[in-house]
């Protein structure tokens, strides 16, 4: 048996077409969070990578020379 309680049911509330548009809201880049986080940053003198792909997990932001990664979300 399933999560839902009946075969085959998901247990979601949402219809397939009310989750995908709630889905597709969600972002993961440029929140408004790290966008405040990177202000602040830059604003201090810091320079930063975004989303770099060669590490593990893609932090948000990375800052190359002190090898010290921040996931801002």
């Amino acid at each position: 048996m399933s999560a839902g309680g009946g075969p085959g049911k998901s247990g979601d509330v949402l219809t397939p077409e009310q989750r995908s548009r709630c889905m597709s809201r969600i972002r993961s880049r440029d929140t408004k969070p790290e966008i405040l986080i990177r202000r602040a940053l830059f604003a201090r003198g810091y320079r930063y990578r975004l989303h770099d792909r060669k590490l593990p997990g893609r932090p948000d932001i990375v800052f190359p020379g002190r090898r010290t990664p921040d996931a801002g979300r």
